[in-house]
């Protein structure tokens, strides 16, 4: 029931861990958009260059705040945590922007080789 739409540009090559942390934040964020967000929209766009690759996924559900985040985690909802740190533990970033009744958008940078 979610209308999904990717766009990837043409992308050098990418090397295999950059490759699996993209795929890896895109089914947590799908997933987290059709269990969570009540989403009927999903957004994926990939690009890269010489340096790093970003995905930006952006949905148009529910959204959350700050504390409904900190709830969510305290109740055992660790999945966008463990991601960051995976990311990050790899060189790289991931934003979230979400707001009651707006969405959501998540960016992810990650260093390629």
């Amino acid at each position: 029931g979610i209308t999904s739409t990717l766009d990837v540009d043409a992308l050098p090559h990418i090397d295999a861990d950059a490759e699996a942390l993209l795929f890896r934040a895109a089914q947590e964020a799908l997933r987290n958009a059709a269990e969570h967000s009540h989403a009927d929209t999903v957004t994926m766009t990939v690009t890269a260059d010489a340096n790093t690759a970003r995905l930006v996924i952006v949905d148009n559900g529910r959204g959350f705040d700050a504390a409904e985040h900190e709830r969510r985690r305290a109740e055992g909802h660790i999945g966008l945590d463990i991601l960051r740190d995976l990311i990050a533990h790899a060189g790289g970033t991931m934003t979230m922007d979400s707001t009651p009744g707006q969405g959501t958008k998540l960016s992810i940078v990650v260093p390629v080789q």
